[in-house]
């Protein structure tokens, strides 16, 4: 809305260097994902898939693609390949260009995700 802190009296003003708050490293790490990288490792994984697996990457990444606001929520026993999907997810987003930042419940999990 092309307002500042300086329009609003009563809020206290920053105190840390204004252009030290529009760095955001998360955001320019997710921004710069080598799109050939991310093609290469979809087609080498895409026929990976089992029928399960495949049907929450469509109804998944349609929803992304189409910008509908969702919540999705993929439980299974261990082995059963989520970080494997959740990998894959990441991928597609980040290859249209997109950003995609990973949610878990721990550290260790995330750190089982590409860019976690």
């Amino acid at each position: 809305m092309n307002k500042g802190l300086h329009d609003f009296p009563e809020m206290p003003l920053a105190l840390l260097h204004v252009k030290m708050l529009r760095v955001n490293p998360q955001l320019a790490t997710e921004l710069y994902y080598d799109r050939d990288v991310l093609h290469g490792y979809i087609n080498q994984n895409l026929l990976r898939f089992n029928i399960c697996q495949e049907i929450v990457v469509i109804v998944v990444f349609n929803a992304v693609a189409q910008g509908e606001g969702a919540v999705f929520f993929l439980d299974g026993p261990g082995g059963s390949g989520k970080t494997f999907v959740y990998n894959m997810l990441l991928a597609l987003v980040r290859r249209n260009g997109h950003v995609a930042i990973e949610v878990t419940s721990s550290d260790i999990a995330t750190l089982l995700l590409e860019g976690g």
